[in-house]
């Protein structure tokens, strides 16, 4: 499949933190949106490579949070969402254009 694909999930984390593969993405990643289920929960969320390298980090977020950066992406990544103030499902879609297979 190519074009426009998403990745999303909802996770509600244990202690503040979760953390979770995505899906194999390859092209460019050109949205994130995190909506937490209240409006003053405070996060971050970082995305690692297979080498344990951030590729994206937010730190410091609260409630909803939509960023339109645009990143390459090639492979399965690592999601987290930590130093979560409530412990509340989270609605994640990560947005790329895939390009590569």
């Amino acid at each position: 499949m190519a074009g426009i694909q998403r990745h999303s999930v909802t996770k509600t984390p244990s202690g503040g933190s979760i953390s979770w593969n995505t899906d194999d993405m390859r092209g460019v990643m050109f949205s994130v949106s995190i909506s937490p289920a209240t409006s003053t929960t405070t996060y971050d969320f970082i995305l690692t490579d297979d080498e344990s390298i951030i590729v994206y980090s937010k730190k410091g977020l609260k409630g909803t949070f939509n960023d339109n950066t645009q990143i390459g992406l090639y492979g399965i990544y690592t999601a987290q969402i930590s130093n979560a103030s409530v412990n509340e499902a989270f609605k994640v879609s990560l947005r790329y254009e895939e390009r590569m297979r």
